[in-house]
């Protein structure tokens, strides 16, 4: 299967804020263009239930963002 950015390769020009728009927008026009299957919406109640009952085991884009830098280095420095 051929990545959409092969296919689409202006898509690497984009900057970070207009990919994150972009795939914002992509999610909204396909929940807006699908019907919702009651399993998935029992599994999205479900970690939604999950999230409102412990909102501090969230974490912060920036966050996750922060932590995958940092194994990257670490992998980078063990080579």
């Amino acid at each position: 299967m051929t990545m959409i950015l092969e296919t689409i390769p202006a898509l690497r020009e984009l900057s970070l804020d207009h990919k994150m728009r972009l795939s914002w927008e992509l999610a909204q026009e396909v929940s807006n263009s699908v019907e919702m299957r009651p399993d998935i919406m029992a599994m999205l109640n479900e970690r939604l239930d999950a999230y409102e009952a412990n909102r501090e085991a969230v974490k912060t884009t920036d966050e996750v963002t922060a932590g995958l830098i940092a194994i990257k280095q670490r992998l980078s420095a063990a080579k």
